[in-house]
């Protein structure tokens, strides 16, 4: 049997600290403070809200680094919030040099 994950009802228009997370596992010097990124939070193909980098928090504790994105969630439809961060990764052999790579899921929150 599959544990049901717990969700949070939250009601459209307020604002979520969203902690972001990224594992490169062949190169652990690749974090989100060394590259740039963006995270997108939808409900679905009509509802998305994109967050660079720069717009999100930084914080350093204890000498790890964790970055936060605030979600203003009137911006979104009612329904399961999803989330795709998108990191974009040294890689030589990519044209540009760089390779976006993409991880998605769901969060636990659902606006209403």
């Amino acid at each position: 049997k599959l544990l049901e994950m717990e969700h949070n009802i939250v009601p459209r228009g307020s604002i979520e600290k969203m902690l972001l997370n990224f594992d490169y596992p062949t190169d652990e010097s690749v974090t989100l403070d060394s590259i740039d990124f963006e995270v997108t939070f939808y409900t679905n193909k009509f509802s998305k809200v994109k967050i660079k980098k720069e717009s999100c928090l930084r914080e350093e504790l204890d000498g790890e680094v964790n970055y936060y994105a605030y979600l203003f969630t009137e911006e979104l439809n009612e329904g399961l919030v999803k989330a795709r961060l998108t990191a974009f990764v040294p890689d030589a052999d990519s044209p540009e040099g760089i390779r976006a790579m993409m991880r998605e899921g769901a969060t636990n929150i659902i606006l209403v």
